[in-house]
């Protein structure tokens, strides 16, 4: 059983994917790196282009994960906080311990996923879609789990489902992770912009504005 508080808190997160915006950036992000995947598929190997795309990913997760953020700030603060207000809830404390854990165990994962792969290669690089999609799909899951939110775990299944079916499907590395984070971006996209046009449509703005 939740406390008052702990369910407090959950209200206060669920508050902030209230208006489908997050969902929307983090679509755009996964959709973009789905293109850019696919380019770097279709083009010729050892082209300048496919040199290029591996920057790219960096530059677009990087530049994106901002973008991202500043943009979701500035849409909240025109459509959200207008009609239903600001809300911020206390965060607890993470101890440099549990920082320190939660590295290592991260860093642990990738390097011994990395080592496996590299080790079994190439068979097993047509395997990197199931991973990421066991991956994000495990992250989503997380999140629905702290937020109570139902679209995010039918999110996290089609994550769980979408990557390995792509691996199945032999598409190989490049490719396989196109069409991965495509139509994981798009699925991410669908359900904020779904999530912000009911919210638009159950909230209002105050008279005036």
């Amino acid at each position: 059983m939740r406390s008052d508080v702990d369910r407090a808190e959950q209200r206060a997160r669920q508050y902030w994917y209230d208006d489908g915006l997050s969902e929307i950036a983090a679509g755009a992000i996964l959709l973009a790196i789905g293109v850019l995947s696919l380019v770097e598929a279709m083009v010729p190997q050892g082209s300048l282009v496919e040199s290029l795309s591996a920057i790219g990913i960096v530059v677009l997760v990087a530049g994106g994960i901002w973008l991202a953020n500043w943009a979701v700030r500035e849409a909240k603060s025109r459509i959200t906080y207008p009609r239903t207000g600001f809300v911020r809830y206390r965060r607890r404390a993470r101890t440099p311990q549990k920082r320190l854990l939660v590295a290592a165990i991260a860093f642990a994962l990738s390097v011994l996923v990395s080592f496996i792969l590299n080790f079994t290669a190439p068979a097993s690089l047509a395997w990197i879609p199931a991973i990421q999609g066991w991956l994000i799909g495990a992250f989503i899951l997380y999140m629905a789990y702290m937020l109570a939110l139902v679209r995010f775990y039918l999110l996290a299944m089609l994550s769980f489902v979408l990557g390995p079916f792509v691996a199945l499907a032999g598409l190989g590395d490049t490719l396989g992770n196109g069409v991965y984070f495509t139509g994981m971006g798009f699925a991410v996209l669908l359900s904020g912009t779904i999530t912000l046009i009911r919210y638009l449509r159950s909230t209002q703005l105050p008279e005036g504005e």
